[in-house]
């Protein structure tokens, strides 16, 4: 009976399409060992693949956005803006309205700006520059101690150029952006005890007097300043004597 029926047909099982956005997801594993060992070449390399696969997707987006900012700020952190500088157009790029990665690129050109304008020997337009990358993100890279260092340069320069009244305007700008910076503080009294001194020499005693005032305000413990505004102080108002004679009540 088995000779005379026919042999029954094996008929597969469909084997199911995966659609793109599956196919990406199942590297979000490797993605994330790879970005928590601090792999960045091999974090990219699956975001491009993840890209070739699935380049609309929404995940894809969120995972070049999160790997770009993520390497990025690593950048920053080793010194290497203009590299940092890349990632964070590359995030920019995925998600075009984000504002947090448009204010790291924003920053970034603001920093390498500087840059250049030290490499030109700009030092004001350097400044300016720094200036700007610091009210926007103040704890980024090392911009805080950069801006500190221009303002000690340009007020230190002025100071030996005895432009005093630029000195003491940018010093004192300073000063209100970075009022615990010491260095600046105490570079801003010495620009007043130069003038002072100058001053001096040109018999000009009640302006002598306001820039040692103005020394000791910011430098309290000056002796040399606190002598010095003692005898202008002398100089300016003598001591007054008054004798009183009891037997003429006069």
């Amino acid at each position: 009976l088995a000779r005379w029926l026919p042999a029954p047909t094996l008929i597969p099982s469909p084997t199911p399409t995966l659609a793109p956005d599956q196919v990406a997801a199942r590297f979000g594993p490797q993605l994330q060992t790879a970005t928590d060992a601090g792999n960045w070449s091999r974090a990219l390399e699956i975001v491009r693949i993840v890209q070739g696969i699935d380049p609309a997707g929404d995940q894809v987006r969120q995972w070049a956005f999160d790997t770009h900012m993520a390497y990025g700020r690593t950048l920053v952190d080793d010194d290497d803006v203009a590299a940092a500088l890349e990632q964070f157009d590359a995030a920019v790029t995925a998600f075009p309205d984000n504002t947090q990665a448009t204010l790291w690129q924003e920053v970034s050109r603001l920093y390498l700006a500087a840059d250049d304008a030290m490499a030109a020997g700009d030092g004001a337009a350097a400044l300016g520059y720094l200036r700007q990358a610091h009210d926007r993100m103040p704890g980024y890279g090392d911009v805080h101690a950069r801006l500190v260092d221009m303002y000690l340069q340009q007020g230190e320069a002025a100071i030996a150029s005895s432009t005093w009244a630029a000195a003491i305007e940018l010093l004192s700008e300073g000063r209100e952006r970075l009022p615990e910076e010491e260095h600046v503080t105490d570079l801003l009294a010495t620009a007043y005890a130069r003038r002072a001194a100058a001053r001096r020499e040109q018999g000009n005693l009640d302006a002598e007097r306001a820039d040692l005032e103005a020394v000791l305000a910011l430098r309290p413990d000056d002796e040399e300043a606190r002598t010095r505004y003692d005898r202008v102080m002398y100089i300016l108002f003598p001591p007054k004597r008054i004798e009183i004679n009891l037997t003429t009540q006069h």
